[in-house]
């Protein structure tokens, strides 16, 4: 675990919070392509005609998207906010 007490942690945090940041971006775009399909299309017609494979590809990567960041929510309830730097 990281520390912003240790010098070397700091910049790992840096990092992580910049990383974190280009993930949400990149899950917010998933987001709009899901709407997008979602707009334009019923669920029983992407069941039907799209194409199985990349169907349950996507499922699979948004349920162990779900699982992870359900694990960090976890986590995060349980740490006080007083972690952070002043």
């Amino acid at each position: 675990m990281f520390s912003w007490n240790d010098p070397k942690d700091r910049a790992k945090i840096v990092r992580l919070t910049a990383d974190l940041r280009a993930v949400q971006v990149e899950l917010l775009s998933a987001m709009c392509a899901a709407d997008r399909l979602r707009l334009h299309y019923h669920v029983q017609d992407i069941a039907r005609f799209g194409e199985r494979a990349i169907l349950h590809k996507a499922i699979s990567s948004a349920k162990l998207l779900c699982a992870y960041f359900s694990s960090v929510a976890e986590t995060l309830e349980a740490i006080p906010s007083a972690s952070e730097p002043k």
